[in-house]
């Protein structure tokens, strides 16, 4: 009788596991699913201290080329002179531009409205608050209201507030390309020293040519080579800066959240 019990326990126990392993496959799924949707571009990455401390290993060339090949990166490592330690109101107008920049306009889950052609998306809220801890790791429930003084970028109305994405497009429309020269992790928290390089073409034959070499010197890590390029060449900007971040690979609104932004040189 106790052996029938003990079988029978064992049946069901068996049954509820599958039954469980399936609901989290099926959910996992759904949300890989959903996040390449919100995130066309974006694929996980995960960055630990044992994966670039060689940076002679495959592990750090593939991180390295990863992080380069990723738009949204590039479009967070815009980003300048910002430390989540010292945030105050005063960086809002700054904080504003590069949110509104770097938020992926396919991530319409939390959106209220989208208006392509006045070039404005609206959200609640508490999901600005939300999207705003998540790319700067600060909480800016408390001056949130002075949003509204930046005018030609958001506005609020009904409990929501409008970003006027179409002004932050007129406003730059250069390429962004990105050069890693050294990355290193502690915990969650990744470092990395970058070249973000900045300019704008007409897709001439001889800017072409420029942008393939540009793309070259970023492939075989010679900065000195894309630097010149860049300067010389596409008449754009060179930025070598310092950047602590994570990585959210759940992350709702942004997939990097800025701990610290500093120039190095140039």
């Amino acid at each position: 009788m106790n052996s029938t019990k003990f079988k029978a326990g064992l049946l069901i126990f068996g049954v509820l596991t599958i039954f469980i392993l399936l609901i989290v496959v099926l959910v996992d799924a759904g949300n890989t699913k959903e996040d390449k949707t919100n995130f066309p571009d974006y694929n996980n990455l995960t960055i630990k201290e044992k994966d670039v401390i060689d940076q002679t290993s495959d592990s750090y060339k593939e991180i390295k080329t990863r992080l380069e090949s990723d738009p949204y990166f590039a479009r967070t490592a815009l980003i300048s002179n910002y430390n989540y330690k010292n945030y105050t109101s005063i960086d809002l107008k700054q904080m504003l531009w590069n949110y509104i920049f770097a938020f992926e306009l396919n991530n319409k889950k939390y959106l209220s409205s989208i208006d392509y052609d006045s070039g404005e998306f609206c959200m609640r809220s508490r999901y600005v608050v939300n999207s705003f801890e998540e790319l700067y790791g600060v909480n800016i429930s408390e001056d949130i209201d002075y949003l509204d003084g930046y005018y030609e970028y958001a506005k609020s109305k009904n409990n929501r507030f409008c970003f006027n994405f179409g002004n932050v497009a007129r406003d730059y429309n250069n390429e962004i390309k990105i050069l890693v020269d050294g990355i290193s992790a502690k915990d969650n928290i990744v470092t990395a020293n970058v070249y973000v390089f900045e300019y704008y073409t007409t897709d001439t034959p001889k800017e072409l040519s420029s942008v393939e070499e540009l793309r070259l010197a970023i492939r075989s890590s010679n900065a000195l080579g894309a630097v010149n390029i860049v300067k010389g060449s596409l008449n754009g900007k060179a930025t070598h800066k310092q950047l602590q971040f994570i990585i959210n690979n759940g992350g709702k609104f942004f997939k990097y959240q800025i701990l610290n932004s500093k120039k190095l040189d140039y």
